[in-house]
């Protein structure tokens, strides 16, 4: 083989590292596409495969009885299945033919027969201990078919076709939807300023489903990892401080003598006048400036500044987190004659923001 390649000729050389040059690239873009959608599956994958078997398995730590003996055995080795499955399903290390056939021969079967189980579950109407598990299992059951489709075609992957949808009534469930959510999981809820005025009924051609996911869904996602983490993170240590002060400790402290009882009391008047910052996004449409048939949908927020780079933060693979969700935003709203920037203004309330340039109809 050595032999074959020295005797080549220079320009034979040259369409040989040509060609290979084009096979690297088309490897680089679909190890890209399957990265970026596998991100943007997970929060699918999640729902389908790790919250209902969890759910199930802590069901059945707690009320065994109401299982027959043939579930408890599929429930405990779907458990094993989708656990096993999960981990491949974050190993993006791998070499990409070793992915794509680890989704299409192990994970996609393994769904279906998940869903199967669900399916069989629920058909029994059994009264669970766990209020939201009969939730989980539906939910799984009504994605689990879409959710293997889209592993099943993820080289192939499109955003699906545009349809009129009215704009801001989705931008409005799914930011309240996930308001809502918020406070399930014990978080302070968020404020939301909506500012459509005349635009309120405003239509867009793109494919819906995919614009909540892809651009709201990454860009709700950034808020929560980005913007309003530090928020989050002194809310929750408030909350530990405040328990410690409870009116058990309080009642002791009495006993205590009078200089100790004062600088107690100090430092407890501290901590229960101490202010959680609010958390506010503002969102607001006005007319482009280049283009009478387009818009700008801005979202903005007061969370924490931005001081990286706001020129790159949609590239692939830029950020602190994979890097991939305000990336897979701008590639599904380019897919639609659309786009999104990123802006900052440190000395306003709302300090980063993010604007949507759409066509309208």
């Amino acid at each position: 083989m050595e032999n074959g390649y020295l005797h080549l000729t220079k320009e034979e050389l040259l369409s040989k590292i040509t060609q290979l040059e084009i096979e690297i690239n088309d490897l680089q873009q679909l190890m890209g596409k399957v990265r970026e959608h596998k991100h943007n599956y997970s929060e699918d994958f999640g729902l389908v495969v790790v919250a209902p078997i969890e759910g199930l398995v802590n069901e059945l730590l707690n009320n065994k009885d109401v299982f027959t003996e043939d579930e408890i055995k599929e429930i405990i080795e779907s458990y094993k299945a989708s656990m096993q499955m999960h981990g491949a399903y974050e190993c993006l290390g791998w070499p990409v033919d070793i992915q794509l056939k680890r989704v299409k021969e192990s994970m996609v079967p393994q769904i279906r027969k998940n869903a199967a189980l669900y399916t069989s579950i629920l058909q029994r109407k059994i009264e669970f201990n766990d209020k939201w598990l009969v939730g989980k299992l539906q939910m799984a059951c009504d994605e689990a078919t879409h959710l293997c489709e889209n592993l099943a075609n993820i080289e192939h992957f499109d955003y699906g076709a545009a349809a009129p949808f009215s704009i801001c009534t989705e931008i409005k469930k799914v930011f309240n939807d996930d308001r809502r959510a918020s406070g399930y999981r014990g978080e302070s809820s968020i404020y939301i300023d909506y500012l459509f005025g005349e635009f309120a009924d405003l239509k867009v051609s793109m494919n819906e489903k995919g614009f909540r996911k892809y651009v709201l869904g990454n860009i709700i996602k950034n808020l929560h990892e980005h913007a309003f983490k530090e928020i989050d993170e002194l809310e929750l240590s408030h909350k530990i401080i405040n328990k410690k002060f409870s009116w058990w400790t309080k009642f002791v402290v009495k006993l205590l003598p009078y200089s100790v009882r004062m600088r107690y009391m100090a430092m407890y008047k501290d901590v229960e006048n101490f202010k959680i910052p609010e958390k506010r996004i503002r969102i607001s449409i006005r007319p482009s400036h280049k283009d009478s048939q387009r818009v700008d949908i801005i979202i903005e927020n007061n969370g924490k500044p931005f001081y990286g780079n706001i020129e790159k933060v949609f590239e692939n693979g830029i950020g602190e987190g994979s890097g991939i969700g305000l990336y897979s935003a701008q590639q599904f709203l380019n897919a639609y004659n659309a786009n999104i920037t990123m802006f900052t203004n440190a000395d306003n309330e709302y300090k980063v923001g993010f604007i949507i340039n759409t066509p309208i109809l």
